[in-house]
């Protein structure tokens, strides 16, 4: 909690791009307001209207009001359990068209649960095909490699020992594992993509079983020894109760929505039909994630990618706002903009409103602020003079944007 409230006051004084340009248009006022000034001054020779007028000034209000709004939108997103990166990932989430999501941990709960063990050997049976798996997948931070792990521990299966194993992202992991001993065999564990790219073929009769699971919402991995797949581990990862309501809201406010999963196009499809997403790709790398949000941009969206995991922190520097996962890796939530510390949709749709009120909200103290001190000073050259109606001018406009600012309320998401 120490952490988070550190972060949180530290991102605050982060003002958005916003801030920058209208201070650089207010600082560009000074000059044309000594100019009227002192041209009053020659003319008039009346220095109470002339301090009048140079009593008036546009910055006050800038760098009073949009601070607040900022430092209370984010203070208010925090109670709810968002954490958003200062002023400018706040600006940038009010422009964002087009939300990029990852399927697993993100739409889903990633949590999955191992459902099959199918041994493909006469040699092999259930549980030492359960025990090869986790053996391989011993120490790996991934919610499927877990739950294989867990999976093995709640059977009390002892594990083999790994070594030279190579991780790749997203995809799969080859290792040998020492059985018996002195004895060492190697063996490679993951999807059929990664199959496909060691050349490892998959039989007619292997494919039918594994339609048959994609079929039924579950993804397939694929064991194999000496090139030969020996066995397949099926899993199913339920969605998340939130998540159809949060993109039907989401298209409401005219944002467009994608999916992208290194998951088999079966899978894929059912899960985006089921939430609502017409757009997705599957057996999509995190490289490829990337690729695909740079496509977005390219093509003139702002584009956000939401996340929880490390084969998603390509994707999340890549968009123009990252969205990660509380729960997810650590990596992920460092790279990130925006951090969901609870697990909520929700807090997407809510945030994404937040941050639209707020630059409502300053846009028009912008306004306001231009609007009232340029008719204070055309008053305090038309008027008989008097700096005590310019001062309240002034500072009554500022009192007034600052209370105005503290209105965007999260709970109007």
């Amino acid at each position: 909690i120490s952490k988070i409230a550190h972060m949180v006051e530290s991102y605050m004084d982060q003002k958005p791009a916003i801030y920058d340009r209208f201070n650089k248009l207010a600082d560009a006022t000074v000059l044309p307001i000594l100019s009227i000034g002192l041209a009053n001054q020659l003319i008039t020779r009346n220095l109470a209207k002339t301090s009048g007028i140079l009593t008036i000034d546009y910055n006050t209000n800038l760098r009073v009001s949009i601070p607040i709004a900022i430092a209370s939108s984010i203070s208010k997103a925090s109670t709810h359990g968002i954490l958003i990166k200062g002023g400018r990932s706040l600006e940038a989430m009010s422009k964002i068209q087009y939300i990029v999501m990852d399927k697993t941990g993100t739409i889903t709960k990633g949590e999955p649960v191992i459902t099959d063990l199918i041994p493909l050997e006469d040699s092999l049976n259930q549980e030492e095909l359960l025990r090869i798996a986790a053996s391989l997948e011993q120490r790996l931070k991934h919610p499927i490699a877990e739950a294989i792990v867990n999976l093995a521990k709640e059977k009390n299966l002892e594990l083999y020992e790994r070594e030279d194993s190579d991780y790749d992202i997203g995809l799969g992991i080859s290792a040998k594992l020492l059985q018996g001993q002195d004895t060492l065999h190697e063996y490679k564990f993951g999807s059929s993509r990664y199959m496909a790219n060691h050349k490892i073929s998959i039989t007619k009769h292997i494919k039918d079983i594994a339609r048959q699971k994609h079929d039924e919402g579950k993804t397939v991995l694929y064991l194999a020894k000496d090139k030969k797949i020996i066995g397949l581990i099926a899993f199913k990862d339920m969605i998340r109760e939130e998540a159809k309501d949060v993109i039907r809201k989401l298209k409401d406010i005219g944002i467009k929505l994608m999916m992208l999963t290194g998951d088999n196009e079966e899978v894929a499809q059912a899960i985006a039909k089921e939430v609502g997403i017409e757009e997705f790709r599957a057996r999509v790398s995190p490289e490829e994630k990337a690729k695909y949000i740079e496509k977005l941009k390219k093509e003139g969206y702002k584009v956000a990618m939401v996340g929880d995991g490390v084969n998603d922190s390509v994707a999340l520097s890549a968009a123009d706002l990252g969205i990660a996962m509380g729960d997810g890796s650590q990596v992920a939530i460092d790279v990130a903009d925006v951090v969901l510390v609870k697990e909520d949709l929700n807090l997407i749709y809510k945030a994404i409103k937040l941050s639209k009120d707020t630059m409502r909200v300053v846009d028009n103290n912008i306004k306001f602020n231009f609007t009232i001190n340029t008719l204070g000073i055309a008053m305090a050259i038309l008027g008989s003079g008097n700096p005590a109606f310019s001062v309240m001018i002034n500072n009554g406009s500022t009192i007034l944007s600052a209370l105005y600012s503290i209105t965007p309320d999260i709970e109007n998401g």
